[in-house]
C-alpha cells in the first residue's frame, strides 16, 4: 500500500487538477447606465473598468442620432474608451449597447466573462 500511495496522489491531483480547469460560461452580464448630456459635450466611458485593459470591446447596437459614438484605445493609459457626442437636443432616448468581453485568468486562464453595457443619452439644453 505504501508503494501505491505516491501513484494515487498524483491521480488524485491529475483529477483535481482537471476538474479545476473545465471550461464556465458564467454567461452575460447586463448593466444599465442613464446618462444626460448637453449638446455638443462628449461622454466618455472607461471600458477597462468593466473588463480590464486586455478586454476587446464591440459597438452591438448604435444609436440612431449621433455625432461620434465609438470605442477607441487611448494610447497614452492603454485603455479601451467609448465616446458619445450629439450636436443637437434629442426628443427621445438614445441607446448604445457595447458587449465587452474579458478573459479571466483564473480557472486556467480558459473563462470568458461578457458584460452587455447598455446606455441611455438624453440630450437636453
Amino acid at each position: 500500500m505504501k508503494k501505491n500511495l505516491p501513484f494515487l496522489f498524483t491521480i488524485f491531483c491529475g483529477i483535481f487538477l482537471l476538474q479545476s480547469c473545465g471550461k464556465i460560461s458564467p454567461g452575460t452580464k447586463n448593466i444599465t447606465l442613464n446618462e444626460t448630456i448637453h449638446p455638443g459635450s462628449i461622454y466618455a466611458l472607461d471600458i477597462s473598468a468593466y473588463g480590464g485593459n486586455s478586454s476587446t470591446a464591440v459597438n452591438t447596437k448604435q444609436a440612431d442620432q449621433f455625432t461620434i459614438s465609438q470605442i477607441d484605445l487611448d494610447a497614452a493609459a492603454g485603455k479601451n474608451m467609448y465616446h458619445f457626442s450629439s450636436d443637437t437636443k434629442l426628443n427621445e432616448n438614445q441607446t448604445v449597447v457595447i458587449l465587452v468581453k474579458a478573459k479571466d485568468a483564473g480557472r486556467c486562464g480558459h473563462d470568458e466573462n461578457k458584460m452587455a453595457i447598455s446606455i441611455n443619452f438624453t440630450v437636453i439644453q
